[in-house]
């Protein structure tokens, strides 16, 4: 006997749009596994200043003038509240709280991004929905998460001081929509919140004002009466020259930032700049990002102009996109004019894509709308056919930003797990040698950290350092790791020891430390990251697969009138040291001499 099972028309809607919704959700993932798997708590770069704000807080009043000061160009009140409040609720201070703070801004904005998608292809009303809007709304559902959530801003997903950027894209997006629900449906109230959010994004970071600026395209919402459309972009030009006067009180340009002279010296640097962080929204790819940057400018152009030319109801739909682009494209300018400066190479900076990405975003979806209206508005044939073969252009530099996204997250990881080896490890390092790794890893000025970093201990405002171990681990066995050789290279400046091992500790990251006989004084370290594919199979585990190391270390850097050299192995997660072997000298130098 035979069951069959017919679906209604309303519920095989249904059916596919939870698919297109599911499908949407899963890019989400890939931060959350990112920030979960590769994010190090640790204080880096900028975010020992606001290290030092706590610390103010914690030993004496803070004053409100704190909470508002500049941070270079920004003010950044609202990442200073932020995190006076979780230190209060969490000590120590755990900056991956501030990354998973930050990461859940981004979904939010893409909440309201999808939503907006979700109104405008009337995806709320399945039953009466075409067939073509349930896929087109589908399909740039799904579209506009792979690239909200691309890994090309994986920089920023893992360090937890870029917060505000993801604030100040969900302020503009909820600005956003929040003019289209209130000029749609004469809604007055939702007006309020939209001010309100970018007042936020105003104190949030310095490109935060230009939030005004890109919502400014809203108020041509076509049926809106003149008197209302005239009070309404009063009230708003007014809060934005108000929040922009209390922004500039006291507003001190920062030194040590090259000069904006140089935009107008040399317009071709500049034109190249702007179109490479355009393009840059994929990463480094095969294609020439200047190449990349001016498709997408001139689609972004047409797109502005057949917006214009079509019906009213277009327009409608058009307009928050053309404000979710026109920030993308603000803010690349004004990064060219701040920064150009300081070369060519800064435009292809990850941390910038955050913001880079809000452009293909908004043309996905200005395809999406004439790719609906195309039956009644034959006109815009030309433009989605070039939009789709555009489309074609960036696919492959999606998926290959995609890749150098993820690739990129690991050997970040490595590079903050130095920093945080410097910070927890800096009463054993050798003073030349803290020093060094301070400003290489944690803070370009060293004495910043270094002055603070007790205090903030003593604070519990991060951990303590660990205890170093008096004697060898009693419970240590041949799983732990070893040395497997030492031997001194012949080169022609120099001699360089080389030490080659494997180390392991219930596949926690950790570091090799290299320090001066039996002393506590560590002058070098290197990670646990090298192929080891004869451990693994020695010890029958795929956990040892990258657990070997190596380092080279100049023969004159070595601490003089040492007879031998201690290896240790520091876990990272349990914040243990434990000893790996030692290295006899001796033992080398009459080697290397016979």
């Amino acid at each position: 006997m035979k069951l069959g099972l017919k679906l209604t028309d309303a519920n095989r809607k249904k059916l596919i749009l939870f698919s297109y919704l599911l499908a949407s959700l899963i890019p989400i993932l890939v931060g959350v596994f990112c920030i979960q798997t590769y994010g190090v708590d640790v204080i880096h770069a900028d975010q020992w200043d606001l290290a030092v704000t706590l610390l103010q807080a914690k030993t004496s009043s803070l004053p409100p003038s704190e909470i508002f000061a500049l941070h270079n160009e920004h003010r950044i009140v609202t990442s200073r509240i932020i995190a006076l409040t979780l230190t209060r609720l969490f000590s120590p201070w755990n900056v991956k709280v501030d990354m998973m703070i930050g990461y859940a801004f981004s979904v939010l904005g893409y909440g309201l991004v999808a939503a907006l998608i979700l109104k405008q292809s009337q995806l709320f009303k399945r039953a009466a929905v075409s067939s073509k809007n349930l896929h087109l709304g589908g399909l740039s559902l799904v579209a506009s998460s792979l690239l909200w959530f691309s890994p090309v801003q994986s920089e920023n997903w893992l360090w937890g001081f870029q917060m505000p950027w993801f604030l100040v894209i969900l302020c503009l997006v909820g600005a956003v929509f929040f003019l289209d629900v209130c000029l749609e449906t004469a809604t007055y109230w939702a007006f309020f919140p939209a001010i309100a959010a970018c007042v936020i994004a105003s104190f949030s970071l310095a490109h935060g004002l230009f939030v005004w600026a890109a919502c400014l395209p809203m108020f041509l919402k076509p049926g809106l009466k003149r008197r209302i459309r005239a009070s309404l972009g009063a009230v708003w030009l007014g809060s934005a020259m108000l929040t922009g006067l209390i922004y500039l009180t006291d507003y001190r340009r920062p030194e040590h930032h090259p000069s904006t002279h140089l935009v107008f010296e040399r317009p071709d640097l500049a034109i190249d700049f702007f179109l490479n962080q355009i393009g840059g929204a994929f990463g480094k790819v095969e294609l020439s990002t200047v190449v990349l940057g001016l498709l997408m400018i001139a689609a972004y152009a047409i797109g502005v102009i057949c917006c214009f030319k079509g019906s009213k109801c277009l327009q409608a739909h058009c307009l928050p996109w053309l404000s979710i682009g026109l920030f993308a494209i603000i803010f690349a300018l004004i990064t060219t004019a701040g920064r150009l400066g300081l070369g060519s190479d800064v435009a292809l900076v990850s941390r910038y894509t955050t913001v880079s990405l809000l452009l293909p975003v908004c043309l996905i979806n200005l395809s999406r709308i004439f790719l609906a209206a195309q039956k009644q508005l034959r006109e815009y044939k030309l433009y989605t056919v070039g939009l789709l073969l555009l489309a074609g252009f960036l696919f492959s530099s999606f998926i290959t930003g995609y890749e150098q996204g993820l690739a990129e997250v690991r050997a970040l990881s490595y590079v903050r797990y130095r920093t945080k080896t410097c910070v927890e490890l800096y009463d054993y390092l050798t003073p030349q040698f803290a020093n060094d790794c301070m400003a290489a890893h944690v803070y370009p000025n060293p004495a910043l950290p270094s002055q603070f970093l007790g205090p903030l201990q003593q604070q519990q405002l991060i951990a303590a350092p660990p205890v170093w171990p008096s004697e060898a681990r009693q419970d240590s066995d041949l799983d732990d790791g070893q040395i497997d050789m030492a031997e001194i290279l012949k080169m022609p400046n120099t001699d360089i020891l080389r030490i080659l091992g494997w180390a392991f500790s219930d596949g926690n990251p950790g570091m090799v430390l290299l320090g001066n006989g039996a002393k506590p004084e560590i002058f070098t370290f290197t990670e646990v990251r090298r192929r080891r594919r004869d451990v693994a199979e020695a010890l029958s585990s795929n956990q040892y697969l990258n657990s070997g190391w190596e380092m080279q270390v100049s023969w004159d850097d070595l601490p003089e009138k040492s007879s031998f050299l201690t290896v240790y192995f520091y876990d990272l997660e349990r914040r243990e040291i434990y000893e790996l072997g030692q290295i006899s000298l001796t033992d080398l130098r009459a080697k290397a001499g016979s």
